[in-house]
């Protein structure tokens, strides 16, 4: 089976896990996740790697996924099942930082709602290094109100919200 990689920067809690059972839906084996976050938001991450979602997230499920990929806590919690979460790994990630602890190549890069605060010379640095993580048929999925007009030598849109590298970097 195939082996699929994401990045997802800035999350919310749960898109994680939420991305890899999508993934393990298509029938992909072995999602490779990588979870990041703002280096002093210990508790998100700490909260994403424990796996435990409220009911309102699991009721938003296709039927029949929550009781594969989750076991039920009580009547309000939820939490991913030990094999889902093995297959994610949540460290902190400064897009700021000069030095990242990530290597590529991966399948797509979630940033959505996150460049918008960032200076057009921060957001070209950071799309300089989302490029080269990304496999020549990467994705970069990122806000609505995000455009990347001045990086295209690095990016072309190719949805609403969807970005495609340009050319193997």
């Amino acid at each position: 089976m195939t082996t699929i990689a994401f990045i997802v920067a800035a999350y919310l809690i749960g898109s994680l896990s939420f991305a890899v059972i999508v993934s393990r839906a298509m029938g992909l084996a072995d999602p490779r996740t990588f979870g990041s976050g703002n280096p002093g938001a210990t508790n998100v991450l700490r909260t994403g790697a424990e796996g435990i979602y409220g009911a309102e997230a699991i009721n938003k499920l296709p039927s029949g996924m929550a009781q594969r990929y989750f076991d039920r806590l009580d009547e309000q919690r939820w939490q991913a099942k030990p094999a889902l979460r093995q297959m994610i790994r949540f460290q902190p990630l400064n897009l700021v930082d000069p030095q990242w602890s990530i290597r590529g190549p991966f399948d797509a890069i979630f940033c959505r709602n996150v460049m918008i605060y960032f200076d057009r010379d921060t957001q070209l640095t950071v799309l300089r290094r989302f490029a080269p993580l990304l496999k020549p048929d990467g994705l970069l999925f990122v806000g609505h109100s995000e455009n990347f007009y001045h990086a295209t030598d690095l990016f072309r849109l190719r949805g609403k919200t969807v970005y495609e590298r340009v050319n193997a970097l």
